[in-house]
């Protein structure tokens, strides 16, 4: 491991002509970048290696501790009885729409909550895959969707204890709903995250990666 890290650290004669070869050709400009990242990017790689390990269990405990809070964030805001909560959609309704009559402050309350409701599960269904990507575990976008609809569910059967709220079938789809379109956005930032690591993973000053 060490002396691959030391090959790797100090290029060949071959390899250090062919990047000579290459850095003639380039402008002045792009010669003074190329003389940064001849440098740094050895160490750089190197000190990746060395603490990968740690940075990612401190990503899964930042993930799993951030997901926990959301959770404790959607049961407080569940427990709220109907007075409260209502009264909250109410202020924020009226603060957006102030010129709209009571008919229309009404159904902008009601969408404005399932709106809530689908942003909430949202973000908890990107926490989940998060933590779980973090944690190394399989298919974490799959188990997320679970985790996010069983916490749905636990969430309307707490409403059915707290004064002035009711469990509702409906509000677990809603809930889903916005899981799945959470999931969906970080399917898409993950592919899109991934192509762009996989043209940008060649050593940019053109030779060979690392050994780990």
């Amino acid at each position: 491991l060490h002396k691959a890290r030391f090959d790797c650290e100090i290029p060949a004669c071959a390899q250090q002509q062919q990047r000579d070869k290459r850095f003639q050709k380039r402008s002045p400009r792009s010669q003074r970048s190329q003389i940064v990242l001849y440098w740094y990017y050895p160490i750089a790689r190197r000190g990746r290696c060395m603490t990968d390990p740690k940075r990612r269990r401190a990503l899964c405990i930042l993930f799993w501790s951030l997901t926990a809070l959301w959770l404790a964030v959607i049961w407080s805001m569940s427990a709220q009885t109907g007075a409260e909560s209502g009264g909250l959609s109410g202020r924020i309704a009226a603060w957006l729409l102030p010129w709209a009559d009571g008919r229309t402050l009404a159904a902008f309350e009601l969408l404005l909550r399932k709106l809530a409701h689908m942003t909430e599960y949202a973000v908890l269904a990107c926490l989940f895959s998060l933590a779980l990507l973090s944690s190394r575990m399989p298919h974490p976008v799959h188990f997320a969707f679970i985790f996010s609809i069983l916490a749905a569910i636990a969430d309307e059967c707490h409403q059915l204890f707290v004064p002035g709220r009711a469990g509702q079938a409906a509000d677990v789809a809603i809930d889903v709903i916005g899981a799945a379109a959470g999931l969906f956005l970080f399917v898409l930032v993950r592919r899109i995250v991934r192509r762009r690591r996989a043209h940008g993973s060649a050593d940019p000053s053109g030779g060979e990666p690392c050994a780990r």
